[in-house]
């Protein structure tokens, strides 16, 4: 296994740059659309190569062991990729892609399955990297009422943008509705991950267990850089309707950079409600 991850790391490191490369300079290529997707590839490839150094664990070595998991992976991004493109898409208009159309839309929720993938195998490395540093515990009587709190505020946030949606869609100017919505849609995760498991990202954070937060931001601006400077000269997807568009960092609006947390804090809330029962131990690496 040793010589194998090492090879496989390797490949994933190649075919991550060389889809980068070819993104800029084969743009004008017709089918460049589908560097992002290799790249997709290459990512997960050698995040998974970096676990194995780092934990002993493979799950693409291990495959049959783990497809259950996989599978779940993959439709829970794909359940979350209806929620992106229905909340940033079509209902926020934040952004349309290089061939617009219902069909467009719907052959994307794979690679949002697929990018949940690169979401878990990536945060999972950096977690493993500060693996030493110990989770703490709270008082239960806390948190149950924090995540009270946080469960109505996600239910009252939800209403907002529902009433929003209702009066202003197709005039423009959710963005920051979706924001709303994307928090709204967090604290009821939080909510519901406590009340199954006792943890959570949010809470974690607030007792001083800084862990979790910051691999999710390290790993995050990480994975956005790469992926949104590799879109540039594709154009694949073209944001619209950002404020503050004029505030520009590597090319796009800093509002874009901003955001990106939020689809791995929804992808690691969602992962860590959905994992069955026997994938307790998965759960724990989180």
């Amino acid at each position: 296994m040793k010589k194998f991850y090492v090879w496989y790391g390797i490949l994933g490191l190649l075919i991550i740059s060389l889809s980068f490369v070819m993104s800029w300079t084969m743009y004008a290529w017709e089918f460049s659309y589908i560097f992002p997707g290799i790249f997709m590839i290459g990512y997960v490839l050698f995040f998974d190569a970096m676990n194995y150094r780092l934990s002993g664990e493979s799950f693409i070595y291990n495959f049959g062991k783990y497809k259950k998991f996989f599978f779940h992976l993959f439709l829970a991004g794909c359940v979350l990729g209806v929620i992106f493109e229905l909340g940033g898409n079509i209902i926020g208009d934040l952004w349309s892609y290089l061939e617009p159309g219902v069909f467009k839309n719907i052959v994307t929720i794979p690679a949002w399955g697929f990018l949940s993938m690169m979401c878990f195998e990536s945060y999972l490395a950096v977690m493993n990297i500060f693996k030493s540093w110990k989770a703490k515990r709270t008082s239960r009587t806390f948190a149950k009422k924090f995540y009270d709190v946080i469960g109505i505020i996600g239910a009252l946030g939800l209403v907002y943008f529902t009433v929003r949606v209702y009066m202003f869609f197709g005039k423009g100017g959710l963005f920051w509705d979706c924001v709303v919505a994307g928090l709204s849609i967090w604290f009821i995760m939080e909510y519901a991950e406590y009340h199954m498991h006792e943890r959570s990202l949010l809470l974690d954070t607030i007792l001083g267990y800084w862990k979790p937060i910051i691999a999710l931001l390290i790993v995050t601006y990480l994975t956005a850089f790469i992926w949104e400077t590799m879109n540039i000269p594709v154009h694949a997807w073209v944001y619209t309707n950002i404020p503050y568009s004029n505030i520009r960092l590597f090319g796009l609006p800093v509002l874009v950079y901003a955001s990106w947390p939020f689809i791995y804090i929804l992808y690691i809330s969602f992962f860590r409600i959905f994992l069955s029962h026997d994938e307790r131990d998965i759960r724990k690496m989180f």
